[in-house]
Parts: structure tokens; C-alpha cells; sequence
């Protein structure tokens, strides 16, 4: 059975990153110990909150974590404004409500002043770690910690439907302080570390009120689209999960790649940097993501990932090299 590839998967709502992770893992080795469980991680964490679009690497594919972890996004959100949480999403609890004055007009504008590269405070309740421990895990023990420090960010699109504006509603969760409802839906197009809880709280505040998001979505991250994942009810699912798997040079799908001779695929399993006359080898894919961590993917003659590289100062050089399994040797 192959575990080696990517697995697009589409997470619910109410479980963690690392419990999907965890689920898939178990599934595809079942009856086994956890040492002897096929490697499984994730590119990129969703909150419990939110729904949407994960890729899961499996086994050698692990390995190419970083390339896809600094890929763009896609998300679709809803918003309720006038109404402030702790955790900025509908997941944590309400510490105040706000009145509302602006038009609808007036948010539509605001929207466009968040298009752009910008500074963004991530919210305290994140993954981010602090002396190796989780901001959002700190602050659940009751430390007081520090506003973590501005990252600059690209928002590349940002569009807002107004579903709602001044209503009334039977919900005390979604009134504003005249016990009116404020709500939108937004939908963005990001580069790797938005927090959209942050954009949502900016873009509130732009307007003069507070604002949490109750819905996230993650849509696409690159080429990699929403309904081309595996449903959720499949996770525990070994031959659907098995079925699903792509092959691992689909996980750099969006790179440059150059295909490797025999001879030359030998070299490069043994870590003899590759010649810079490969560079003119390199054929450019149809739709080129924009990556932290640019990747140039190595193959053989059969299509099978052997490395990454990546140019440096002009110059090929071998960044991650993929061991082979027997049937590639």
C-alpha cells in the first residue's frame, strides 16, 4: 500500500489541525503502534472554527513540508459586526458589544483600504509559539502576554456581501449594542500567515466598531482547490484516504521541474550537487504559485520526485533530496 503523497482533504468544524492529522494517520495504519504509523503532517493550521481546505503530506512526502506551507490562500468568512470576543471567531466568549454607525456604503469602501501589503497584529490566540509554547495556550493558563509583534502580509483581494445590516434578530450573540444584527460575508485572496480573525478586527475597526468572524472557510491554497478534496466523512476511511493520495511530485505541481537522466538521478540521490547546465533544462509549469520557499522539483524518467532544488545567486543547488523506495532504485 502507498503512503507516500498528498492527500487534499476537507476538515469540519470542532476538530484541531493536529486531530486530523492524528485521525488520517491511525486510518492508514491500522493496529499499529504510533512509532510504526505511517508519517503524516499538515501545511498549515485551521482553527477548530474553521472548515475548508488541509493538505496532508504522507510519509516521504513529509519532507516537503516547508515548499507548501508558504503557499497563497483563499478563504471565505462570515462577520459579525458590533460584537467583540476574546478570540476574535464565535468559538471564544463576548467581552463587549459596540454600536454601529457606519453604512453599508461606508464598509464597502473600508474594504479596499485593507487591499495591499500591510502590517498585521496576529491575535493572541494563535499558534504561534512563545518560548516554545503556544500564544493561544498561554493566554488559556492565564498569562498575561504581550501583543505579539506586526507581520507584513498581502491581502491580494478582498470582496464583502452584506447580508444583513441593522436587522433585527433573536440572537444575543450577533447584536450589536442597539440589539441590532450587522453581518457580512468576505472573501479573500492572501499570502501564507493572514489571520483573517486579524483582518476581520482591522476592517471593523476601520469603521469605527468591533467586529468576530462566526464562519471560516480556506477555499484554495495555490492550485489546490476545495472541490478536489476528500470529504471529511472519509477520514477514517483507509481506502478512500489511500484512493485519494497523490503522487508526491503533485505536491510541487506549481513548480518549475527539470527531469533528470539516469546517471543523473543516481548523482542526486547521493547528494552530488547537480550541474548548472541543468538550468536550461528547467521547464516552467502552466500556473506558477508565488512561494516563501521556492522550490525547483527534480524528477526521473517515470515522473517519481527525487529533489527539490532551488537557484541560488544564479547557481542550482540541491535543497531537499527524496530517499527512494525499491521500486524506484
Amino acid at each position: 500500500m502507498n503512503t507516500d503523497g498528498l492527500i487534499l482533504f476537507d476538515k469540519p468544524s470542532g476538530m484541531t489541525s493536529h486531530d486530523v492529522v492524528a485521525k488520517i494517520r491511525r486510518a492508514l495504519s491500522p493496529g499499529k503502534s504510533f512509532r510504526k504509523q505511517a508519517k503524516c503532517g499538515h501545511t498549515g493550521t485551521l482553527d477548530p472554527l474553521a472548515t475548508g481546505l488541509m493538505l496532508i503530506l504522507c510519509g516521504r512526502a513529509t519532507r516537503l513540508s516547508k515548499y507548501l506551507t508558504g503557499l497563497d490562500k483563499k478563504y471565505s468568512a462570515d462577520v459579525v459586526f458590533g460584537v467583540e470576543t476574546d478570540t476574535l471567531d464565535s468559538d471564544g466568549q463576548i467581552i463587549g458589544k459596540y454600536e454601529v454607525n457606519c453604512s453599508e456604503q461606508d464598509l464597502l469602501q473600508a474594504v479596499n483600504l485593507q487591499i495591499g501589503k500591510i502590517n498585521q497584529i496576529p491575535p493572541k490566540y494563535s499558534a504561534i509559539k512563545i518560548n516554545g509554547k503556544r500564544s493561544c495556550d498561554r493566554v488559556r493558563d492565564g498569562e498575561d502576554i504581550a501583543t505579539p509583534e506586526p507581520r507584513q502580509i498581502s491581502i491580494y483581494s478582498l470582496e464583502c456581501e452584506i447580508s444583513g445590516w441593522g436587522v433585527e434578530s433573536d440572537s444575543t450573540d450577533v447584536c450589536a449594542l442597539d440589539n441590532k444584527s450587522y453581518q457580512a460575508t468576505i472573501t479573500t485572496e492572501c499570502s501564507s500567515g493572514t489571520y483573517v480573525r486579524s483582518l476581520v478586527r482591522d476592517l471593523a475597526e476601520s469603521v469605527g466598531t468591533k467586529g468576530h468572524l462566526t464562519k471560516l472557510r480556506r477555499e484554495t491554497i495555490a492550485g489546490y482547490k476545495i472541490v478536489d478534496a476528500l470529504p471529511s466523512t472519509e477520514i477514517s476511511n483507509q481506502e478512500a484516504l489511500v484512493s485519494a493520495m497523490l503522487p508526491m511530485s503533485s505536491a510541487v505541481s506549481w513548480a518549475p521541474s527539470i527531469i533528470l537522466s539516469d546517471e543523473e538521478v543516481k548523482l542526486t540521490r547521493i547528494g552530488v550537487q547537480p550541474d548548472n547546465e541543468l538550468i536550461d533544462r528547467i521547464v516552467q509549469p502552466e500556473s506558477e504559485a508565488v512561494s516563501k520557499f521556492p522550490a525547483i522539483s527534480a524528477v526521473d524518467s517515470n515522473g517519481n520526485l527525487v529533489a527539490i532544488m532551488k537557484l541560488v545567486d544564479g547557481n542550482l543547488s540541491l535543497d531537499t533530496v527524496i530517499p527512494p523506495v525499491a521500486s524506484e532504485k
